[in-house]
């Protein structure tokens, strides 16, 4: 009987302790049993005990919480979250009235920031005092909340006593500053930021060095503007050339629109003449400090409620030498020496696809009768709509259409090469500034015939006409046009089949087994005017720059054959891949002409190309053999015939982190011997569990037995979000100029990028 009543008078208990009424407001309370004294308002929870007070929460083995003082203990793996700020102990007092709380044996972590101590009082929110303690950044994100303390850190600093404001700067008191666990320097006092946003700030210099801009001394200034958007000013000094000041702004507004603008300015100025080092002080220089500049914007706006975009990159540098010793600041190059500016809107449909395109590239080539057209043509503008595959007369016939507009304008004059002049380049006239210069526009339907034809096997005979029609301003006002019309006739066989296998990420494989001809014919092709636009020399093939190779309309007929095997595999989880693809593939030219290379022999290459990837590993092999060998080099004929060839391989590894290992080598033989190679490259980075990551390149070229270029560098940091690092670079560039670069830098959690 006693037993019975004890068991009521527990449950009745429980039932009281469950009833949100009895709490103040504010406050919950669970547990998986409850104590609780109606005459004394006292309130105990064992196993899985949980209070949550307003915007903050703890989580214990047991919690006790007296109602009359306001005042509360947590036993044993107790925790403690409020907004960002994460406080871990054995034991703890708290105020469930206030902010004042006491954690024993305590971790506390706001972001990347990690505190430890014997003790961490929090005297109000975002204020805290902690006792025989540690401070350090460790990534949060990879350890569980419960062994935060126990993070691997890169640095970390010992003290008697801390007291900080998060958000703000921390004052340590008999510190010891520990590298991994190695003690480096002791101070009796020392104030740091404990800041987890986005913080302006002088970050850590770097001193990197170069043979032809000499040692440098580099400030960088971090200002973050806003959430949104941030400026990175960094002047270096260097002891041959003098200031470069570079700006850094970039914006992530939304994922559809976003950019950067990077500006950088220098002291020195370059010459006019063949060389860069000399200091042309015939030149002023603005503001009385800046010889050169360059700029390089990049923007990407896309258009709220449609598929519609636009991107704008504007490349400038105010010399050609400027990309000797300052390619950092040029962003992406275009080919053939040039910086490319332009502007794009893409507006795609269902149906059509229109495109609106300004281009200018800005010559970088320097040497004076080089050869080479200095004289740059800009695209103002470039229109394009295309008409995706549709039906016509029922499903058996299908039609395309490409058109483009293209205005070519000449901002430069046209260098004059009549001592010299270079291959595939004719000075016709003293002024041949028609060259490259005019209005074109292509107008090419397609018609595509889908065959009915049994399973396994293909055929879509094309037909494709076209109009090329130009109008010119030089020599006179002219306009010409031509015409042409092709076949294509692809035949091929495709057959498949798929194998099971035991191995768990080739589960099954799918085979795909596809030989095809191709058989291809200019049916038409009217003949070229005697503009010099079409010029050619018949004798020693040189002719003038075309816009496009669209424009050198060559009469041909060949048979293609191709043979092509696809690898596909599936593994457990469902999940599809194609790991391996072997494609050959030789021509047979029906009709061969001497000027154009595509056509220069009855029998093209054999052509080879085959890419693998298996785990971490992955090959790629492309490869060219002649069946006929090449007899002649600019209209002149061979003493001996060349077979032309090349053969390129990759082998890559990809392991965990930034681990990874890069070997390319290159076999070409050609009948100009300036273009024959024999080079290998390789490169690693090795991210190590120790101090630092190792990284190696070397480019060799065994022809000539020389190294083209070379470095090694070592970077002092050894997880996704280091907090500090150190790199040392040396080597060797491709221009055989020793450089060297040194670079370090602390984050205490106060600066941030987007």
């Amino acid at each position: 009987m006693l037993s019975l009543l004890k068991f009521s008078f527990y449950f009745l208990l429980i039932l009281i302790g469950t009833a949100s009424a009895e709490l103040p407001k504010g406050i919950q309370f669970r547990a998986d049993y409850y104590e609780r004294s109606l005459e004394a308002n006292h309130l105990k929870g064992k196993g899985n005990a949980w209070v949550k007070i307003e915007d903050q929460e703890i989580w214990a083995d047991e919690i006790e919480v007296d109602f009359q003082t306001n005042q509360g203990i947590a036993k044993r793996n107790v925790r403690l979250t409020r907004g960002s700020v994460t406080l871990i102990g054995t034991r703890a007092q708290f105020n469930i009235k206030g902010p004042d709380a006491f954690f024993e044996n305590a971790t506390l972590s706001n972001g990347t920031l990690v505190l430890t101590g014997d003790s961490i009082q929090r005297l109000d929110y975002g204020e805290y005092e902690v006792s025989e303690g540690t401070y350090t950044n460790c990534n949060t994100n990879l350890v569980d909340p419960s062994h935060t303390g126990e993070c691997s850190f890169d640095w970390k600093i010992s003290g008697r006593r801390f007291r900080l404001t998060l958000e703000g700067y921390a004052h340590f008191y008999d510190v010891v500053v520990n590298a991994k666990s190695v003690p480096l320097l002791y101070t009796p006092y020392i104030i740091l930021p404990v800041k987890s946003k986005r913080q302006s700030g002088i970050l850590m210099p770097s001193f990197p060095f170069t043979a032809t801009l000499g040692s440098g001394t580099s400030i960088p200034v971090f200002f973050a503007l806003g959430s949104w958007h941030d400026l990175l000013v960094t002047p270096t000094f260097y002891s041959s050339t003098g200031l470069h000041l570079a700006f850094n702004y970039r914006y992530v507004f939304s994922d559809t629109k976003q950019g950067a603008v990077n500006l950088a300015f220098l002291t020195r100025r370059f010459s006019d003449n063949s060389n860069p080092a000399v200091d042309d002080r015939s030149r002023n220089r603005a503001l009385g400090l800046f010889g050169e500049a360059a700029a390089r914007v990049y923007n990407v706006y896309s258009f709220s409620n449609s598929r519609s975009h636009s991107k704008q990159i504007i490349s400038y540098v105010s010399n050609p030498y400027y990309s000797f010793d300052y390619t950092g600041d040029l962003g992406a190059r275009a080919d053939l020496g040039n910086l490319r500016s332009q502007l794009t809107f893409t507006r795609p449909g269902d149906e059509w696809l229109f495109t609106a395109q300004t281009q200018y590239l800005q010559s970088l080539v320097v040497p004076r009768d080089s050869g080479v057209d200095r004289g740059v043509v800009a695209q103002l503008p470039v229109l394009t709509l295309s008409k995706a595959t549709a039906p016509l007369l029922g499903q058996w016939l299908s039609y395309e259409v490409d058109s483009q507009f293209t205005n070519f304008a000449r901002t430069a004059p046209f260098d004059q090469l009549a001592t010299s002049p270079a291959p595939g380049i004719v000075n016709a006239t003293p002024d041949p500034i028609f060259l490259r210069t005019g209005r074109r526009l292509q107008l090419e339907p397609r018609l595509v015939l889908n065959l009915p034809i049994a399973a396994g096997f293909q055929l879509q005979p094309l037909l494709k006409a076209g109009t090329l029609v130009y109008n010119f301003d030089y020599p006179t006002f002219s306009v010409v046009h031509r015409e042409y019309v092709d076949v294509e006739i692809p035949f091929g066989l495709q057959l498949s089949k798929v194998y099971e296998t035991p191995l768990s990420d080739f589960r099954k494989i799918s085979h795909v087994f596809q030989p095809r001809v191709v058989f291809a014919s200019s049916l038409l092709q009217t003949e070229e005017t005697n503009h010099p636009f079409f010029f050619r020399d018949s004798q020693s093939g040189l002719s003038n720059p075309r816009f496009d190779i669209v424009d050198q309309l060559t009469s041909f007929q060949y048979m293609r054959f191709e043979l092509i095997n696809r690898f596909q595999r599936r593994n457990e989880q469902g999940d599809s891949e194609r790991f391996f693809w072997f494609q050959i593939s030789e021509q047979y030219n029906l009709k061969t002409t001497p000027t154009d290379p595509r056509y220069a022999t009855a029998l093209g290459p054999i052509e080879l190309f085959s890419a693998l990837r298996l785990s971490s590993y992955s090959l790629q092999v492309q490869g060219s053999y002649p069946l006929q060998p090449t007899t002649t080099l600019n209209g002149q004929l061979l003493a001996v015939p060349v077979s032309e060839s090349f053969l390129s391989v990759g082998l890559s590894f990809q392991g965990n982190g930034r681990t990874r290992a890069l070997l390319n080598g290159l076999y070409r033989l050609s009948s100009d011997p300036g273009l024959n190679a024999q080079i290998a490259t390789f490169f690693f980075y090795k991210e190590l569990p120790t101090f630092f990551d190792l990284e190696g390149y070397v480019e060799y070229n065994f022809l000539t037995r020389e190294l083209y270029g070379y470095h090694v560098g070592f970077h002092f940091r050894s997880k996704p979000r280091s907090c500090w690092s150190f790199s040392l670079t040396t080597g060797r560039n491709a221009f055989r100029t020793q450089f060297a670069n040194i670079g370090f830098s602390l984050d205490f959690g106060g600066v941030g990028g987007i």
